[in-house]
Formats: C-alpha cells, structure tokens, sequence
C-alpha cells in the first residue's frame, strides 16, 4: 500500500472513531446505526474497528453487531451496484444478486436474533 493511501485510509478511520463517539453522545442508538450505513457506503473496516472499540467504553453488544452488519449490507448494495453498473449484463447480476442477497439476509438475521 502506498503512504498517500495508508494516510488517508488512517485519517477515514479517525475521523470516524470521533464522529462515532460524538453521534453516540448527541443521537444514541440511532445515530450510531445512521453512522453506520452512511460509512458503509465508502469502507467496512473503519465503522467495525470504531464500534468494536466503543464496546469498552459502554456501547451495548446488541448496537455494535447492529451497525456492523448495516455497515457491511450497505457496502455489499454500493458494490454490487458498482459491478452492475461497470460490467453490466451477466457479470454485474452474477455479482450484484449475491451481495443483494446478503445485504437484506444478514439484517434480516441479525433482526430475529437480537432484536
């Protein structure tokens, strides 16, 4: 990995570390969980190292798995739809109908299990 991107990839994951603990204190539950798709959106790992790091500090397990999950669902549709939209035609459906799959199965789950 390049210095530039490592940088930048370490700047993306502290200022979602801040804006986590920061929505936590202003929205609660729900806020966390809004974080957690609007993260999604560009990167998995910053959002699951924040939240796994908030469970110390008294962020409930049900939340955390919550927002992972949400996390990992909206990346999966934002990547599906980028395969869609690049290939096109077979591959992008071969692509995007799985990701489409797990991105409704796994809140889906986590829903019945936790909630």
């Amino acid at each position: 990995m390049e210095l530039t991107a490592a940088v930048g990839l370490g700047a993306f994951l502290a200022l979602v570390m801040v804006l986590a603990k920061g929505v936590e204190i202003w929205l609660g539950q729900v806020g966390v969980l809004a974080l957690a798709a609007a993260s999604g959106i560009a990167d998995v790992d910053a959002i699951t190292l924040s939240l796994a790091g908030m469970t110390r500090t008294g962020l409930d397990l049900q939340t955390v798995v919550t927002g992972i999950v949400i996390a990992a669902a909206t990346n999966s549709l934002v990547k599906g739809g980028m395969a869609t939209t690049i290939s096109g035609g077979r591959l992008g459906a071969s692509v995007a109908l799985p990701l489409a799959v797990a991105a409704v199965v796994g809140p889906v789950a986590v829903w019945i299990t936790l909630w």
